[in-house]
């Protein structure tokens, strides 16, 4: 395209400089024509005043300068102006005003020229205004790749340092992964310890419950033989009340006695003193009534005897009743503890059946629990697996985003350089006036 162009003004420069040759040769026709007149009448006039050879020289100096002067004025208004107007609007355009344009409408070479010359400007004018919107549109556009570039290259590298946190993430889980295999198969061995220390456990409480059912059986055997205790306890206070009234029933017949001594020995001494006043007759009374006095004074030692012991008796019966009482209420005590502690063992065979009954469900938990342990550890492999390919895939990511990134560099340096000369070519194009 810059060949034919070069071509075209070339082309024009050819016609300029020829149409310039024939204004030459018709401005001196033209001139020659008009100054023929001119001259013969100057020369008429300088001949009658002057003559000879001197006016011949001045009449040609005169054509001369007639003929010269019209020359120069059709070459002046013809061709020296319009050129330099057209040199003047090209020097502003050389100096980067392009709005100006020439004013030269004659359909001549020069009026070519000049059109040719506006045309150059115009082009010239549209070249620099699309070439200053598409320098803004680039710079614009670089500068938006720019951005996008940067934060992409940002958002990459957030990307690189996100995936290799997941990377370390991912080999810290698979190693958490492998210790939690670890601590389930551990639960798992515990799980079956338990389930053994459970049935054991669910074993002894069986034996616990029968022997707990056979002192269930004792503690009631107890409290039949605490009624029979109380029940006989009962009976022998009774016989003791007994044996208390008829120790006061004796009592009473022993005053009676006693009475009855004392009077009987009164009745001797009284017999004494008669027998003593009656003298010989009397002897054999009175050997009768000592006799009955003696007997009367044993009779009170044998009742003073048997006060005594029946008193010695009552002291004991007393004791005795008091002992029974305090048998009967220990035997009550003694009963209230049994039927305490029949309850209390009725109770705990109430409590191990419920542990036995616990332990059998903590035994199906425990049973539960191994299985799902068994499944958990299954589990657990596969996403160990899947972790493993994961660290695998976040290890290939991270390289690709790693050449990503050295790419986005590369591209963000063309980026720069780009803006960089549409930034100059926008400088550049600042210089004409549009």
């Amino acid at each position: 395209m810059i060949k034919k162009k070069n071509v075209l003004i070339n082309n024009v420069v050819k016609r300029v400089t020829i149409g310039l040759r024939l204004k030459i040769i018709l401005t001196v026709i033209i001139s020659l024509i008009i100054s023929s007149p001119l001259s013969a009448m100057i020369n008429k006039y300088v001949q009658q005043w002057i003559d000879g050879n001197f006016g011949v020289y001045i009449n040609t100096i005169i054509s001369l300068f007639i003929t010269t002067g019209i020359i120069t004025m059709i070459i002046h208004f013809t061709i020296i102006k319009p050129i330099k107007t057209a040199r003047e609007t090209l020097e502003k355009v050389s100096n980067g005003d392009l709005t100006v344009s020439i004013n030269h409408h004659s359909k001549d070479e020069i009026g070519q020229l000049s059109s040719v010359l506006n045309n150059m400007i115009f082009n010239l004018r549209e070249l620099t205004n699309s070439v200053n919107e598409t320098s803004e549109q680039v710079a614009s556009s670089a500068e938006q790749l720019k951005t996008s570039s940067e934060e992409t290259f940002k958002a990459s590298k957030q990307i690189l340092d996100s995936i290799q946190q997941v990377a370390l993430g991912t080999n810290h889980q698979t190693k958490s992964v492998a210790s939690a295999t670890q601590i389930v198969l551990d639960v798992s061995q515990d799980s079956n310890h338990i389930s053994n220390y459970v049935q054991n456990t669910n074993e002894s409480s069986m034996k616990t419950s029968k022997q707990v059912d056979n002192g269930v059986s004792v503690v009631e055997n107890a409290m039949e033989q605490m009624e029979i205790i109380i029940l006989n306890t009962e009976d022998t206070d009774m016989i003791i009340q007994t044996l208390s009234e008829k120790s006061r029933d004796i009592e009473s017949i022993l005053s009676i006695i006693t009475d009855i001594s004392n009077q009987t020995n009164l009745l001797a001494l009284n017999a004494s003193i008669e027998a003593a006043r009656a003298g010989d007759l009397g002897k054999g009374f009175a050997v009768v009534a000592e006799e009955v006095r003696k007997l009367a004074e044993e009779s009170s030692k044998a009742t003073q005897n048997i006060y005594s012991i029946i008193s010695d008796i009552q002291e004991n019966t007393n004791i005795a009743v008091q002992s029974i009482d305090k048998g009967k209420k220990a035997v009550k005590t003694g009963k209230e503890l049994v039927n305490g502690a029949g309850d209390l063992f009725k109770g705990i065979s109430s409590s191990i059946q419920d542990i036995a009954n616990q332990m059998k469900e903590i035994t199906k938990s425990v049973d539960v629990i191994t299985e799902k342990n068994n499944n958990l550890v299954l589990s657990i492999e596969s996403v160990n697996e899947i972790t493993e390919q994961t660290g695998s895939s976040s290890q290939q990511v991270a390289s690709s985003i790693e050449n990503q990134t050295t790419s986005i560099e590369d591209m963000k340096t063309s980026i720069t350089s780009l803006s960089t000369m549409a930034n100059q070519l926008q400088d550049a194009v600042k210089r004409f006036k549009l």
